[in-house]
């Protein structure tokens, strides 16, 4: 196949990616498009299905990336980049999550199902220990930044492999 076959396909590969996340992220939502009550749990655990949206590409460029990627160094850059931005993002979410998010719809999240899925924040207000924050919020930084870094090295690599600055 031709560089330009490989490259269409390519493009079909990552469209097909977006649609399937996007369907399965939106799939089984009872309305939308208008203001609606959270009472009546509109979106089933939809913060838990739109995770699908950064898994995919986490699968399809993880594989890519053990397959091809082949540098020690650029695996260890990879991890320790993940482990500096994961923890990161939570900490944020542990300390500020209060101040910021709301989470109306329960029915949204795996913690309508049990307790066991939601994480402590620290509630300035009244300076004490709650259970606010959604596992889906460590999960959304988890995936989202592994999507994003794998994203970016398979671009660099695939996309962009003349556009790159000597080592030397």
């Amino acid at each position: 196949m031709t560089q330009k076959g490989k490259d269409l396909v390519s493009f079909f590969v990552l469209n097909g990616l977006l649609l399937l996340g996007g369907g399965i992220a939106t799939w089984g939502f009872r309305r939308s498009q208008a203001i609606v009550e959270v009472s009546d749990n509109p979106t089933p655990l939809g913060y838990t299905k739109s995770l699908v949206l950064f898994l995919l590409p986490c699968v399809v460029f993880g594989f890519w990336l053990m397959k091809y990627l082949k540098s020690p160094m650029r695996h260890k850059a990879f991890w320790l980049t993940i482990s500096i931005l994961v923890p990161s993002g939570l900490l944020l979410d542990i300390f500020f999550g209060l101040e910021f998010f709301t989470f109306r719809n329960a029915g949204s999240v795996l913690g309508s199902i049990s307790s066991w899925f939601t994480l402590w924040a620290y509630d300035f207000h009244n300076r004490g220990w709650v259970k606010f924050i959604p596992i889906e919020e460590a999960l959304f930084y988890l995936l989202g930044f592994l999507a994003i870094l794998l994203t970016y090295i398979w671009s660099d690599e695939v996309i962009f492999p003349g556009h790159k600055v000597s080592g030397s």
